[in-house]
């Protein structure tokens, strides 16, 4: 999915001095460490919670930023001009709490043929709690009821991941970890048997 973003490189003065930043936090590495962990075992709860947000690979000691804006969202040194808008249409958003915690926003993203969901999920240390409050009722504001319902109505089983008290894999996500390898064993099968219709 290509996303337009642009790299932000005067972002620390832009950032001291913009009267539109809603809410700022930064992510230290301990910080972006530790959030890795949290969010590949939520991702692995079902493939449709998975991350669509490119966070920083290498995080310097100084960390990176993350800003919301009424009209963009910096992380890192990637700036969304379009804030939420460049992901689909929010339809959900939750903090969680945890160390770190995290910002979980789903939006419905039109492809042509069926809408997919797309998964935000920003880092939250305990030292960005109120500002992560901040912007959690920002976006939330921004969510339509008919936007919500419809998310929700659609992707009922994302919900229902994304909502359980543990890590493990959803049934939907178990059944499609064999689905591959069952599909490969009946192709294999399949051409056997071709394969001995041919020979005799």
């Amino acid at each position: 999915m290509q996303l337009n973003s642009q790299p932000e490189t005067e972002f620390a003065v832009k950032d001291a001095t913009s009267p539109g930043a809603l809410a700022k936090w930064q992510i230290f590495p301990a910080d972006m460490e530790a959030f890795r962990i949290v969010d590949a075992r939520r991702g692995g709860r079902l493939w449709s919670l998975k991350n669509s947000m490119k966070m920083p690979k290498n995080v310097a000691l100084e960390g990176f930023p993350i800003v919301v804006e009424r009209q963009s969202l910096v992380v890192g040194d990637r700036t969304y001009a379009h804030g939420l808008k460049e992901f689909g249409t929010a339809g959900e958003v939750a903090l969680h709490e945890g160390e770190p915690g995290f910002i979980e926003i789903s939006c419905i993203l039109e492809t042509g043929g069926k809408p997919v969901i797309v998964v935000l999920r920003l880092p939250v240390p305990a030292s960005a709690r109120e500002e992560a409050a901040k912007a959690l009722v920002y976006f939330d504001s921004q969510i339509a009821p008919a936007n919500r319902e419809r998310i929700h109505r659609r992707f009922a089983a994302h919900f229902e991941a994304a909502s359980a008290g543990t890590d493990e894999p959803h049934r939907l996500q178990q059944r499609r970890k064999w689905l591959i390898p069952a599909l490969a064993l009946f192709l294999i099968g399949l051409v056997v048997v071709i394969f001995l219709l041919i020979l005799t």
